[in-house]
Order: structure tokens, then sequence, then C-alpha cells
């Protein structure tokens, strides 16, 4: 018996009902004056039980407990079966109650080393025993049979006939893990001086847990994964993926015959687990047999009903957790990514810099106070923040904060990173659309609370981070860590450096463009196709994109559009200025203008007034119906505020001197701005 004897366990090992045998404890219904009636007790000291393992029979009367509740899908404890309970025969009432009593007397990590093991001629299939598993709350064990029928693989664990872990179909011996364990997390709240004593030798590793949410646990509690390895994997873990998974691997059936294998790997060795995309770290040490995760540092999350097979790559060579996870960085294809500086235009500034590519960017606006605590919650991690601010709860992004969020997305994930972005905003479905291009970047929203404003009482919620927590009232540094997770890379394939350069350098800064064009002026025309392969929205580079078509086309149109950037009191008139030049064009000519002009307002600038307006004048020049060019500028009208549109009329009338020949064009289409709602 393998039960750590504190005084909860004495008090639930000392009923009237209990006995302790050489293998763990035996439960009979009708107590010591009729232990002697009891023709099973023999059989309980008769049976022995893996290492580490506290098995728990049932004598005379006891396995009445189990009568139709396991064709009813019902637990002991649930449903009023509880004593005394009301449901069945009196001797059913009385031996459910004697077996809830005892497995609520234990403490979860007593109950997390039980298994019940049948006695007798019990005449059990293993569909039997998994439907007393999930009746009980505890695996069950029973002797091999060639009919495995009606129960999922996953929930099997085999033994050999010296009770070592073997695959199923070699097995002597066959575990049934519940549904449902009875105590799922058993070391949750437990003190260091519990967890060092569990930990000064191995844990039994012959354990498969299912958390009810659509999760596994393999191997080693998560509490206990986290004790072990937590200030490794937090120093060192960066989340797996394929690019870690060799080529070689080996196929298993079932979670059952992964411990099997893992377990029968030389002690100090490791091996690496894909399940489905997922792949994962295990490990065979002093501590038992762990599956951990490197880029949360937990304990490793299994789905329940994996879709593809699992596979498993063992790791050549015996090593320390930390001299492995600087093995597996050093052999990993293209860890080493070309990092640029984080650059920051329209919308986007930068708050704080963490390093020179790791930053806290604020898109819109937000209160100081409220970005100095994710500044010194941020300080944990090793990823860039992106904060979109906002007044209210309700406030979507604009389009301009959009394509900054766009912007500063695809620098981060093109360095490498996993960016984190928090809102306090509504979450529309562009931004959702924006986050979901940049796969697995986490995000972070602040829902209707107890607070006003920019409170931190509101509650925070978020999506794709890189470990599952609830609702919590305040960003904290654990709050970040466990959405950003830690080293994750961006798995986005990844610019070319000149382009990438070119990408990230915003049109407004003249200089470092012509130096860009001056030092990689050829690269960039011949990588000029590849620019719409990045970004979410196809207008984030567009600007750049227009400024290298019309760069050999119309060298006059590329230093306008440089100038209009550039910036200056007057935007829209530098773009007006353009125009009486490109109406004397060939259309073809005329038309690839204005769609540079177009184009050149698009990005982080979003200038949807100049664009509106241009964009209105090409229709009418081409002759579209007044209906069209007027609701070109309608549709324009978030950027057309009242104050704003004397200056662009006026450009719009400069334009009239010096292209008289189309005054009535113009008219219109000052008309349009002038009435526009």
């Amino acid at each position: 018996m393998t039960l750590p004897l504190t005084q909860r366990v004495m008090d639930a090992i000392c009923l009237d009902h209990v006995i302790p045998t050489d293998s763990g404890l035996h439960l009979h219904r009708d107590g010591m004056s009729a232990l002697t009636d009891d023709p099973l007790l023999q059989a309980a000291f008769d049976v022995v039980a893996p290492d580490g393992y506290t098995y728990v029979t049932l004598g005379k009367g006891m396995t009445e407990a189990f009568d139709d509740l396991a064709a009813a899908g019902t637990r002991i404890g649930e449903d009023g079966v509880r004593a005394p309970g009301t449901a069945g025969t009196h001797g059913q009432r009385v031996a459910r109650g004697l077996l809830y009593q005892f497995l609520n007397g234990h403490p979860d990590y007593a109950l997390d080393r039980m298994v019940e093991r049948p006695l007798g001629a019990h005449g059990l299939s293993v569909a039997d025993a998994a439907a007393r598993a999930d009746a009980a709350g505890l695996p069950v064990d029973i002797l091999a049979t060639a009919d495995l029928s009606g129960v999922d693989r996953n929930r099997l664990i085999g033994f050999s006939r010296d009770l070592r872990i073997v695959p199923i179909d070699r097995a002597q011996l066959i575990r049934v893990v519940p549904r449902r364990h009875w105590a799922p997390d058993p070391y949750a709240d437990q003190t260091k001086e519990l967890l060092d004593g569990v930990l000064s030798e191995a844990y039994p590793s012959a354990r498969i847990v299912f958390d009810g949410q659509g999760g596994v646990r393999v191997g080693l509690p998560p509490v206990l994964a986290a004790h072990a390895y937590g200030e490794v994997l937090r120093r060192l873990g960066r989340p797996l993926d394929a690019r870690d998974f060799p080529k070689d691997s080996q196929l298993v059936r079932g979670y059952g015959d992964l411990l099997a294998a893992v377990a029968g790997t030389d002690i100090g060795s490791h091996t690496l687990v894909q399940a489905g995309d997922q792949v994962t770290l295990a490990i065979n040490d002093r501590f038992g047999v762990s599956f951990v995760d490197p880029g949360t540092g937990q304990a490793t999350v299994f789905p329940a009903d994996p879709a593809t097979p699992i596979r498993i790559a063992p790791l050549g060579g015996e090593m320390d957790l930390e001299t492995r996870l600087l093995d597996l960085d050093a052999d990993r294809p293209g860890v080493n990514v070309s990092r640029q500086p984080v650059r920051h235009s329209g919308a986007a500034t930068a708050y704080h810099e963490f390093d020179a590519t790791r930053t806290l960017d604020v898109i819109g606006g937000a209160p100081s106070r409220f970005l100095d605590r994710i500044v010194e919650a941020a300080a944990r991690i090793d990823q860039s923040v992106v904060v979109i601010g906002s007044e209210r709860l309700s406030d979507a992004p604009t389009p301009a904060e959009l394509a900054a969020l766009d912007w500063q997305l695809f620098q981060h994930t093109n360095n490498g990173g996993v960016p984190l972005v928090i809102t306090r905003g509504k979450v529309s479905p562009e931004l959702s659309r924006i986050v979901a291009h940049y796969k697995g970047v986490p995000l972070l929203k602040q829902t209707a609370g107890s607070g006003t404003g920019f409170s931190l009482d509101n509650l925070w919620v978020g999506t794709g981070g890189a470990t599952t927590v609830p609702p919590a009232k305040e960003i904290t540094a654990d709050l970040l860590a466990a959405y950003a997770g830690r080293r994750r890379v961006s798995e986005l394939d990844k610019a070319p450096a000149a382009l990438s350069s070119f990408l990230t350098t915003p049109l407004e800064n003249t200089g470092a463009i012509r130096s860009a064009l001056a030092a990689h002026g050829s690269a960039l025309r011949d990588l000029r196709p590849q620019i719409k392969d990045f970004g979410a929205t196809a207008g984030v580079f567009a600007a750049h994109a227009a400024f290298l078509d019309v760069l050999d086309q119309d060298p006059v149109l590329a230093d306008t559009l440089l100038t209009y950037r550039a910036g200056g009191d007057d935007k829209a008139g530098t773009l007006f200025a353009a125009v009486p030049a490109l109406v004397t064009k060939p259309p073809a000519d005329r038309d690839a203008g204005f769609a540079a002009i177009d184009a050149i307002t698009l990005g982080t600038l979003d200038d949807g007034a100049s664009r509106a307006i241009l964009k209105a004048l090409h229709l009418q020049l081409k002759g579209a119906d007044d209906t069209v060019v007027r609701d070109m500028i309608y549709s324009h009208s978030v950027y057309l505020p009242q104050e704003g549109r004397t200056q662009l009329i006026r450009g719009l009338q400069e334009l009239n001197k010096q292209m008289p020949e189309h005054t009535e064009d113009l008219n219109k289409v000052a008309l349009y701005v002038t009435t526009c709602p």
C-alpha cells in the first residue's frame, strides 16, 4: 500500500468497513462482525498492485454499489447517490454510501494513486470495466482480454506480467481510466513541502486523466510537472512545432501505448510527441514520465480525441532538461530570424521600447496610467504588445487604426515574434480577421464589468492564448504571460530582407525610401509581385506597391507621391496638382496614374478625403453616371467632416483654373463634396 499516511488518510482507512492489505484497501459492506463471511478477502490479500498504486478491492456486498449506475452513466456522489440516498435497494444504498464516504474521506492526492481491482469471477469485459470506472471516478484494472470493442483505446493502459507498462496488444493486465476522474487535479493548492516530498521518488506513470473539457493529462500531474520543471521551462522554454519534429518517427496507438513507449526509454531521455498539430516533449527521469509543453511551461494538455495518429520521435542521448532545450534550439531550422527595428506610422506610436525589436505599440490613444500598467506587466514576457485604445467598450477600431494594426503585426511577425494584441473596444469582424491572419497572435479584450472608462476592474478575456485562463479583473504579469507564452515563433513566411525593410519604412520618411531605392532598387522591382502576399488587408502595402509601379513609368508622379506622403499643410493639394498632367495622357496611362494616386492614400495614412475626391473626379472624367460619382463621394462621408471641406473645395477651384475645359466636371465633384451628408 502506497498511501501517504496523513491524519485524513488514516481517518478514511479506519472505517469499520476498511481492511488494509498488502496491495491497498479492502472494503466490505457489513462491518467487522461479518468479515469471516467475506469470500473475497483472501483474494484481496493475494493481488499485487503496480508500484506506486493502491488497489481498492470490494468485498461482499460492495459491488452492489455499481448496480444500475454504470448503465445510467451516473457517478458515485451524483444525483442523490450519497449516503444514505434514496435510489436502489437497501443493500445498494448502503454500499454506495460506504464507497462515497470512503472516497470523499481521502485527499485528492491519495485518490490519484487509487485503482479498483475487481476480485473473483467478476466476468467484466473491458466495456464493463469502463462503465464501472466512470461510475466510481477511479481507474479499473482487469486481466487482459482480446475484445477491446466499445471502449476508446485512449482510455487503456497495458501492463506486463511483471507489472511494467507495455503496449495494449502485449498486455496481461489492462487498466481502464474513467472519463471523469474523482480527482482530476490532485495536487492543486498543496504546499511546497508536500510537493517536494512526493517528488523525492519517481511518481507512478500509468496515469491518463480526462479533464472533462476536451483535454487529457498523461503522466505526471500538472502541478507536480510545474514544480519539477517550471523554472527551466520559464527560462528556456519555447513552443515546439512541426519544424522541431524529425522526419523519422514512430506511430503509437493511443495514450496508453504512448506511455509505454516513453516509459520504456532510458532514464534521462526525452521524446518528441506529435498529436495533430501539437508537438510536445516527453521526459523520462527521476520524477517519472512527464509530458510538458515548453511553450507554456506547463504539463501538456492533449486532445481527448486526437484527429490524427500520435507519432513519437525519441531523441538521442541522456541529458537534463536544460541541455535538451538548448539542443532543440540549436537544431531547429530557421530559428535565427533576421530582425529589423520596429517602426511606427499613422495611428501607431511607440509608447515603450523593451529592446530594439520588442515594443509596446499604441494605436489610437490611451491614458498613461493604463499603458504604464501594461508596461509593468509585459516586462516579464518576451513578445511585443500592441494596444488599441478606445474611449468606450462599444467603439470599434477605425479603418486607419486597423491599417496601423495590420502594419505593426506584419513587422512583429516578420521579426519572428507572436505579439499580443490588447483592446478595450469592440472586436469587429475586421479586427478578428486581421488578428487571425497572423497565425497564433493572441487577442485580449476588456468586457463590461464593474469599472468605467479605462478602469482595470472590468473583466479581461481573450482568444488564441498559449494557455487557457479564466477571465481576470486586472492586467497582470501572469495574465499576459499566460496569453503570450514563451519564446513563441511566428509560423508565417517571412518577406525577403530587402522587401521587408522597404515595406516597414513609412513612405513619409522620404530620405529612408530614397536610400532603400539606391541600395536595393533593382531587387525591389523584381520583388514587387510578392507584395500582395503580405499583410492581412489588400490596402496595407498598396501605397508601397503603387510607388514602385510608377517609379520607372512616371518619375515625376513618383516624386509627387513621395512629396504627398511627406506631409505639409495641403496634402490633398499636392495630389490635385498631379491631375492636369494626368488628363493629357492616353486613357490607359491616365487610368494607371489615378490608380497609383488612389493607392498612395491607403495604408497607415488612410487619407479617405483625397481618395474620395480623386476617385470621383476620375469617374467624372471617364463619363460615369452622375449617381455613381455622387455615391463615391457620399460613401466616404466619414472622411469629410464639415470643417475640413473648405480647403478641399478650394483645391478643386484651383484645378478649375488649370483645366478650364473640365470646369463642369470639377464643379459637379465640388457640389457633391459640399452636399455630402
